[in-house]
C-alpha cells in the first residue's frame, strides 16, 4: 500500500514537471510548427530601439525667393501654340483659339473673340502673382476688322482682372469697332502698380461683345503678364485711366508695322 502511494506520487510530479517544460518560449512553438518567438521583423530591421520618449526635431527657416525686379512673364502659352492648354473659352459661335483665323501675329495659332451679332465672348486664364511682386503689365498683340460704318461705338473689346470665382470688377474696354476698320496689329499694354484686393490668384480675363448687327472681330495673339518688385514706368505716351486701386493706372497702344 505504501509502495503504490510513493509511485504515485512520483507520477504525479513527473506529469507537472512534464507539463512546465512544454510551456516554456519556444519549445511550444516548436511542438505546434510555428517559428520560435523573437524580434519583430519591423525591429529586427530598424535596429535597437531608443527607450527615450522624447524626439529630436529640427526646425529650418523658410526662405522665400524675393520677387525680382527685372519684369518676368507668368502667363503660360501665350501664343496659343500650344492650342487651347491652359485657357479657358467660352463662346455659343465658334472656337475661340483655332487655327482657321486669317490673322495671326505669331506661329499658327491665334484667338478670335466677336465676329457674329450679339456676341458675347470669353477668354480668361488663371495666374498666380509671386510673393513680393507689386506690380504687373499686360501685353496683347490684337487686330481688329469691322462692318461697322457709323461713329458710335458698338462692338468692344474689354480687358480685367477678376476673382478666380466669379465676375466682380468692371472690365477696361481698350478696343472698339472705332479702333479701325481693317487694322493691321495693335501692341497694347497696361499697367496695374498694385495687386487687387481679392488676391494674388486671379484671373486674366477678356471679353468681346457687339451688337445686333455688322459685327467686329477682335484677333488676339502674343499676350504677357509680366510682374516685378516694384512700379513699372508708365510711357509718355501713355494714357492715364482708371487710377483706383488695383486697377490700370497706365495704358500705350502702339500701331505696329504692316510686316509685324
Amino acid at each position: 500500500m505504501m509502495h503504490r502511494r510513493i509511485l504515485l506520487i512520483a507520477w504525479f510530479v513527473l506529469a507537472l514537471s512534464l507539463a512546465g517544460y512544454l510551456r516554456a518560449p519556444g519549445l511550444a512553438n516548436a511542438q505546434s510548427g510555428a517559428p520560435p518567438a523573437g524580434p519583430a521583423l519591423a525591429d529586427r530591421e530598424q535596429g535597437p530601439q531608443s527607450t527615450s520618449s522624447q524626439e529630436t526635431r529640427l526646425f529650418l527657416p523658410l526662405i522665400m525667393k524675393p520677387c525680382p525686379t527685372t519684369a518676368f512673364n507668368i502667363l503660360t502659352n501665350g501664343n496659343f501654340e500650344a492650342g487651347p492648354a491652359n485657357w479657358t473659352q467660352m463662346s455659343s459661335h465658334h472656337q475661340i483659339i483655332n487655327t482657321t483665323h486669317a490673322a495671326k501675329y505669331d506661329g499658327s495659332w491665334s484667338a478670335l473673340l466677336g465676329g457674329y451679332d450679339n456676341a458675347n465672348d470669353v477668354l480668361y486664364q488663371t495666374i498666380t502673382v509671386p510673393e513680393g511682386c507689386t506690380a504687373m503689365k499686360v501685353v496683347i498683340h490684337y487686330r481688329g476688322v469691322t462692318q461697322e460704318t457709323g461713329t458710335g461705338t458698338y462692338d468692344k473689346l474689354y480687358l480685367s482682372r477678376q476673382p478666380v470665382d466669379q465676375v466682380t470688377m468692371a472690365g477696361h474696354m481698350f478696343a472698339s469697332n472705332r479702333s479701325c476698320n481693317t487694322c493691321a496689329w495693335v501692341r497694347y499694354s497696361a499697367i496695374y502698380n498694385s495687386m487687387p484686393s481679392f488676391g494674388r490668384t486671379m484671373r486674366l480675363y477678356l471679353q468681346a461683345t457687339t451688337d445686333y448687327a455688322l459685327p467686329t472681330s477682335f484677333t488676339l495673339d502674343a499676350i504677357s503678364v509680366e510682374v516685378q518688385a516694384g512700379p513699372f514706368v508708365i510711357p509718355t505716351s501713355a494714357v492715364a485711366s482708371y487710377a483706383e486701386s488695383g486697377e490700370v493706372v497706365g495704358e500705350d497702344a502702339e500701331l505696329l508695322p504692316a510686316n509685324e
